[in-house]
């Protein structure tokens, strides 16, 4: 019996994660580590990284090398790093990668995170790459650009008050600059706060120096020879918030270009239910990109457990039953 094909299309903190339990389960088997061959892809060069401490690196806190999660070499695992996945033939179960190779599956996990979700503004083309000096936070590279950028600015603005806007300005405020965060809502992390605790978190930033717009509608990017130049409000705001650098932590959109490609059901995730699973039994979705029967919550812990029960109910599916024909 050849060994089971499990390939995961992303190499992020849920889809390492689930490669390690999956390893470990297997591993622990009277089949052994030979029944299950594993094959990663992962679109970014990076080794997985703790996204969740990207703005630390727009704030100089930690440098890059330590935001790297430890992984080790195993036999029966490999991966592909800077190897995007582009389709998913499901009849022949077969993964193409935008490098030429082609990767055959009895098993496919698609973990291919979220994106940045870009507003509608003026000024920025649907789809299309950003202005200079506008930038999204959610990769390593976003967060260098980011850092870069701040060398030949004075001013920054940071749309979106959320908790990743908030250490993003402050971030940008101990690196000098002169930071205002424009928000939509109420007050500062009105997901998270009520309306007192919201102005206790507001005349903290504003002791940073951050100034805080709340109930603020953003209209469009302002570009002065095809850079930013600030951030023009609506009317009944204060016209233009002039700036160099414009951050956009606007929340994020499960990457589901892939599994809507192939066919799979998408609402705002790919669709699974409770084992992960999507309607076609050969192909699972954990992390940000995937919607559970509960929702989605965003945070990783969610993808962390998917992974672990995902890894758990297929180690001992394919060692048992061994791969399909």
């Amino acid at each position: 019996m050849r060994p089971a094909r499990v390939v995961v299309v992303g190499h992020g903190m849920v889809g390492a994660r689930f490669v390690e339990e999956l390893v470990e389960r297997v591993a622990g088997t009277p089949a052994g580590a030979r029944a299950v061959e594993v094959t990663v892809l992962g679109a970014e060069e990076y080794e997985p990284y703790n996204r969740v401490l990207l703005s630390e690196v727009v704030a100089g806190k930690v440098d890059v090398a330590s935001l790297t999660l430890p992984r080790r070499d195993v036999a029966g695992v490999r991966v592909l790093p800077g190897v995007a996945a582009y389709a998913v033939d499901r009849e022949r179960r077969v993964v193409l990668a935008d490098d030429g190779s082609s990767h055959a599956y009895d098993h496919l996990v698609l973990a291919t995170g979220a994106r940045a979700r870009v507003p509608a503004l003026a000024g920025l083309a649907p789809g299309g790459p950003l202005p200079a000096g506008v930038h999204a936070l959610r990769t390593l590279d976003d967060a260098r650009e980011i850092v870069a950028a701040t060398v030949n600015a004075r001013r920054a603005v940071v749309l979106g008050g959320g908790v990743l806007g908030l250490e993003a300005a402050c971030g940008l405020a101990r690196r000098g600059l002169r930071v205002t965060v424009v928000h939509g809502g109420p007050h500062a992390m009105d997901r998270q706060l009520d309306a007192d605790a919201g102005h206790v978190v507001g005349r903290g930033l504003t002791a940073l120096g951050v100034d805080v717009r709340a109930d603020a509608a953003a209209e469009g990017v302002v570009l002065d020879g095809g850079r930013a130049g600030g951030l023009r409000l609506g009317d009944a705001d204060d016209g233009v918030v002039p700036a160099e650098l414009v951050v956009l932590t606007a929340g994020t959109e499960p990457e589901t270009a892939l599994a809507r490609a192939a066919g799979l059901a998408v609402g705002r995730g790919v669709l699974v239910d409770r084992t992960c699973t999507t309607a076609d039994p050969r192909v699972h979705a954990i992390g940000d990109c995937a919607e559970p029967p509960e929702g989605g919550t965003g945070l990783v812990a969610q993808g962390w457990d998917q992974a672990r029960r995902l890894a758990t109910r297929l180690a001992a599916e394919l060692t048992e039953r061994g791969a399909a024909p």
